[in-house]
């Protein structure tokens, strides 16, 4: 019984990897973000990287750099950059509270995630993006 439960997991799992590789490959990741006037550019991780640093993305504020993994699939990326924009929010606006910054962003970046990808704040984003 166990047997068949590992490796109808294992399938599931390979199952999982190769749906988040094929969309990893399809993903366009965009180049640049604007934040409060300043340009920071966005470059895209790659697996060696992701396996060193243990994160789906991280921001420079000295090169006003951000790097995302993609290998997470679709929510992680869009989730992860998020909270690297929020990250450079932070470091633009200078707030000085180091220890919380982590926990706001974190905080932060999921529950706009959870905002945005709720059918039903459908209207509300589209007010937010313009209309659009």
């Amino acid at each position: 019984m166990l047997s068949w439960f590992v490796i109808a997991f294992s399938k599931g799992l390979m199952k999982r990897f190769m749906k988040n590789k094929q969309e990893e490959d399809n993903m366009i990741l965009p180049t640049e973000v604007w934040v409060m006037g300043h340009k920071w550019d966005i470059h895209r991780a790659d697996k060696s990287w992701f396996d060193d640093h243990g994160t789906w993305g991280d921001c420079c504020s000295q090169q006003r750099k951000i790097r995302i993994y993609l290998g997470g699939g679709g929510s992680i990326a869009r989730d992860t950059l998020l909270h690297e924009i929020l990250h450079a929010c932070w470091h633009i606006l200078n707030f000085e509270n180091k220890e919380e910054e982590e926990n706001v962003v974190s905080s932060l970046s999921s529950v706009l995630i959870g905002v945005i990808d709720d059918p039903r704040n459908e209207p509300v984003v589209k007010f937010i993006l313009g209309g659009k």
